[in-house]
């Protein structure tokens, strides 16, 4: 499953990646707010654990629970982040989450919003999902910002959906069906 825009390529990662992906983790910025993730030391950005991250993700996919995919910029070929869809229930109602992260030095240039696109069209198209939800803490401007830019709706607040270190968080979510895209 590989998509592509005129800008990027959202496909599973092969081991040839590696290179790519550590620069693209090296290359990071300082945390710009709580929602970034951390800049990963060298040292955990291994060969070693990159070819387990790739068996893991395999394993994930071949089960139906969870496929990710790396974002590629078409012409560089740098890294510029990641995307998934978490199968939450497959019988009957075949329903995912959207995930989508864009290392920081990436920021505002439209990259989220294309990957998590062509990410959508892999789960409706290749996938055979009926619904794709995006669900986000509350003040997570960023994350809401690239969900309505798809197209897709608002449905509400999750009371108390998602555990952290301080308790259960309240989350916005955002869907669509099949039929949307």
């Amino acid at each position: 499953m590989k998509y592509s825009s005129k800008r990027i390529t959202v496909r599973p990662y092969v081991r040839r990646d590696y290179e790519s992906w550590r620069e693209g983790h090296l290359a990071r910025e300082p945390k710009k707010n709580k929602f970034d993730s951390l800049k990963p030391p060298a040292k955990n950005l291994t060969l070693k654990k990159f070819t387990a991250m790739i068996g893991k993700n395999k394993k994930r996919a071949k089960r139906d629970e969870c496929y990710v995919y790396g974002i590629f910029d078409k012409k560089t070929g740098k890294h510029l982040g990641s995307t998934s869809l978490y199968i939450l229930i497959r019988k009957g109602l075949h329903w995912a989450n959207l995930g989508y992260e864009i290392h920081n030095q990436y920021w505002r240039q439209g990259f989220g919003k294309e990957a998590a696109l062509l990410t959508l069209k892999i789960g409706f198209r290749d996938l055979g999902l009926h619904r794709i939800e995006a669900a986000m803490e509350l003040d997570h401007k960023g994350s809401i910002g690239v969900a309505r830019s798809l197209g897709m709706r608002r449905e509400g607040i999750r009371r108390k959906f998602f555990p952290n270190p301080s308790g259960w968080e309240d989350l916005v979510v955002f869907g669509a069906v099949k039929e949307d895209f």
